[in-house]
């Protein structure tokens, strides 16, 4: 995951993993994980860790590219995105990605800010941000 997302910075690759069809491959990958976590032998350190590669992939993607952003709500990426909040609050990483992926999933669809308040992320973000702030 890190490959890609060092790679997706660039939009003529983004797209190209786009039209690959690597964004349903990506979300495919992280249910997986969240399926299994509890086979995994370390599942705090890997299964953090991975989902942290997953929601920082994730923002690199869903940066300025609409259409990858339409295929992830099909997917109810909002979803996934607010219950990894919700089992890894105290993982500041695991917040701030997140909080960067409702950003850029949000910026310029309505419906999906809408469907993301409507699904409690202002309020799940606006405690998590009451524990960080400094």
């Amino acid at each position: 995951m890190t490959l890609v997302k060092t790679i997706a910075g660039n939009d003529d690759v983004k797209n190209a993993l786009y039209e690959s069809g690597l964004v349903e491959i990506i979300v495919e990958i992280v249910n997986a994980i969240d399926e299994r976590k509890g086979k995994l032998k370390d599942q705090s350190g890997v299964c953090i860790q991975l989902n942290e590669s997953f929601l920082l992939l994730l923002a690199t993607l869903t940066l300025r590219h609409p259409g990858i952003v339409s295929k992830l709500l099909d997917y109810n990426i909002l979803d996934t995105i607010l219950n990894l909040v919700k089992q890894h609050s105290a993982n500041i990483k695991i917040v701030k990605y997140a909080a960067w992926n409702i950003r850029n999933i949000c910026v310029r669809n309505r419906t999906a800010a809408e469907t993301a308040c409507g699904l409690g992320a202002v309020e799940l973000l606006e405690e998590c941000l009451k524990v960080y702030r400094v």
